[in-house]
């Protein structure tokens, strides 16, 4: 009797998480849909330059104040994670 019970509360648990994980995976946002004219390979390539241009001035920001802490002799271990974001 008791392994019935046992058995019946996993099987309700088992079925309320699922139903739990079906419910919160449901997407209720608005649909999108594909338009040829504004979703072109054109603009992809121009939005990964833009990217890559503002990647590239972070890295290249980042880079020149760690050369002026180590000229300024400040540059501490410390400073590395605190760069990090």
């Amino acid at each position: 009797m008791v392994e019935n019970k046992s058995l019946l509360w996993a099987t309700v648990g088992v079925l309320s998480g699922a139903a739990l994980l079906y419910f919160l995976s449901k997407d209720n946002g608005p649909k999108l849909a594909y338009d040829p004219k504004v979703h072109s390979d054109e603009r992809m390539f121009e939005l990964m330059d833009e990217l890559m241009l503002e990647y590239g001035c972070i890295l290249v920001r980042h880079y020149n104040l760690l050369m002026r802490l180590k000229e300024q002799s400040t540059f501490e271990k410390q400073m590395l994670s605190d760069l990090k974001v």
